[in-house]
């Protein structure tokens, strides 16, 4: 882990061939889900997937220069992240409630709110997606901006929202405002905060 698109991209290129980033697809990506960002453990992944690599594709004087470089970044980020840890004070969100506004249809947004009230999570109301969808909500989703405050949490439910069009949202909104995403024909809502911390799920 971690060193896998490095030794793709050098393979690739090291057969004649070049690397191109595809700027026109767009993805959601929960960042430190897999091992906590700053970790010692993190930090060990991290770099000896950098010694992998260069035990594989350097040899001689050049590997044990390169190697003698990554242990020793090795030693000092981990220095860093020990210092780090004792000073830093992690964000808990298991101590505040957001008021949960839900963009869905009225016929999806009973099953939504049922997930958010098994886990205690207020929920302010349902923000419809089509203007002329005016029955039982707080709002339309082109004026979503007057609803929103810093304890506000958007739901966002790919019923008749496209996953481009929810990244499209998120986007425009501010970083402080916590994103959560329930998909279509699923029973969990799940969402992350930082590359820091953990995110969560509620699921039935």
């Amino acid at each position: 882990m971690y060193g896998e698109d490095v030794d793709l991209s050098y393979r690739i290129q090291k057969a004649g061939y070049k690397n191109f980033y595809l700027a026109t697809t767009t993805i959601i990506h929960f960042k430190g889900e897999s091992t906590k960002k700053g970790s010692l453990n993190y930090v060990k992944l991290f770099y000896n997937a950098m010694s992998l690599f260069v035990h594989k594709h350097y040899k001689g004087s050049n590997a044990a220069f390169f190697t003698f470089l990554i242990n020793a970044g090795i030693r000092l980020r981990a220095g860093l992240a020990i210092i780090s840890s004792v000073f830093k004070r992690s964000k808990n969100h298991s101590l505040k409630k957001e008021i949960n506004i839900v963009i869905a249809s009225e016929e999806y947004y009973a099953g939504v709110a049922k997930i958010l009230s098994k886990h205690n999570e207020p929920v302010l109301g349902r923000v419809s997606v089509f203007s002329n969808d005016t029955n039982n909500t707080i709002g339309s989703i082109d004026k979503i901006s007057s609803l929103i405050n810093k304890n506000t949490a958007i739901v966002f439910c790919q019923n008749h929202l496209s996953v481009s069009k929810i990244i499209e949202l998120t986007m425009q909104l501010p970083n402080n405002i916590v994103k959560r995403f329930h998909l279509a024909n699923t029973k969990s809502i799940v969402s992350s905060y930082n590359k820091d911390d953990r995110g969560e799920s509620f699921g039935l």
